[in-house]
């Protein structure tokens, strides 16, 4: 047993770097699974992550994979977004995070800054 846990803390060890947050959830999850009873303890021990990360990749697992809707391609000029310090829109299958996850904006939070005009 020890020998799977060491080639698990190699391959761990390798991927950490180029993984983003959900394939790494995903990875450590399926690493997980295949040890069985008890997995999800020993890949949190090697890997020093948390419990909850491996269990919430579990749940991301066992989930059906949603079909996305196709979208109709449309020609012609492209639209220009005028954002006026905004960020761009971004498309749902591209996103880390569901919309409006993370911190938010001090521009939109303390509307006293943007009227009297305290930026430093």
């Amino acid at each position: 047993m020890s020998i799977t846990l060491e080639q698990i803390k190699i391959r761990h060890d390798l991927l950490v770097s180029v993984l983003d947050e959900k394939q790494y959830r995903l990875y450590l999850a399926a690493e997980a699974k295949a040890l069985g009873w008890g997995g999800m303890s020993q890949i949190a021990k090697v890997t020093r992550s948390s419990r909850n990360t491996i269990s919430t990749g579990i749940e991301e697992l066992m989930q059906a994979p949603v079909s996305k809707p196709v979208e109709a391609v449309v020609e012609g000029k492209k639209t220009r977004h005028r954002t006026r310090g905004h960020r761009l829109p971004v498309a749902e299958d591209s996103r880390q995070r569901r919309h409006g996850g993370g911190r938010k904006r001090t521009t939109d939070t303390d509307l006293a800054e943007i009227r009297f005009g305290r930026f430093d």
